[in-house]
């Protein structure tokens, strides 16, 4: 999205390789075997460009595991890597898309310009209470060109909600809230726990 910048950067790498020599279990022989685990750890903000504000910020860790009958060279441990990255960008993606706000516009009013619809509404996760920035958004020719300068000019709170659609209260700068205005669903910050809670239900699910 043009409007958030993207920063990653990687806080942690770690490649743990142990040698499992051959062994008899029952009647059976388990031949030798080298056990593989990489644990990486990714720093990523996200912020948004036109108010510099941070609306994403978190440690995501990803783990691969594999097992190898040779010894990896180092082509094949840095694929492990990769592997182990791909996990942190796969548990990000969904995360960072339910943080950033949504945006729309108002495309009607009533009541004395006193209420506004959007058009998002349930189907969009807007729920009654919701409260939406109103952004008013002007561009200045400046040293290193035209330049875009938005502000908050009002704010609308969601009373009513249908599938797709949904009517708030206005309240702020009568004269620069309009139909056309951009609204921008205040952000949510995400919970530490949850994030902690859904990092060890993916790595552990499996542990009796």
């Amino acid at each position: 999205n043009a409007s958030h910048l993207f920063l990653a950067s990687l806080a942690d790498l770690t490649i743990e390789k142990t040698y499992h020599p051959s062994t008899v279990i029952g009647n059976k022989r388990v031949p030798a075997y080298y056990e593989y685990n990489v644990l990486s750890a990714i720093d990523v903000q996200v912020i948004e460009v036109e108010t510099a504000e941070i609306v994403y910020s978190e440690s995501i860790e990803g783990v691969f595991n594999q097992g190898s009958r040779v010894q990896l060279d180092s082509r094949s441990e840095r694929s492990l890597v990769l592997k182990s990255l791909e996990n942190c960008f796969e548990d990000m993606r969904p995360r960072i898309q339910q943080s950033l706000p949504l945006r729309t516009v108002i495309i009607a009013m009533r009541g004395n310009r006193e209420i506004a619809l959007i058009p998002a509404g349930r189907n969009y996760g807007v729920q009654t209470g919701a409260r939406f920035d109103i952004l008013s958004s002007i561009t200045q020719r400046t040293a290193v060109g035209n330049r875009t300068f938005t502000e908050t000019v009002g704010e609308l709170e969601i009373f009513s909600v249908h599938a797709d659609t949904a009517w708030g209260m206005i309240s702020g700068n009568e004269d620069k809230i309009k139909i056309g205005s951009a609204v921008r669903l205040k952000p949510q910050p995400i919970s530490s726990w949850r994030s902690v809670e859904r990092w060890f239900n993916r790595n552990f699910t499996s542990i009796n």
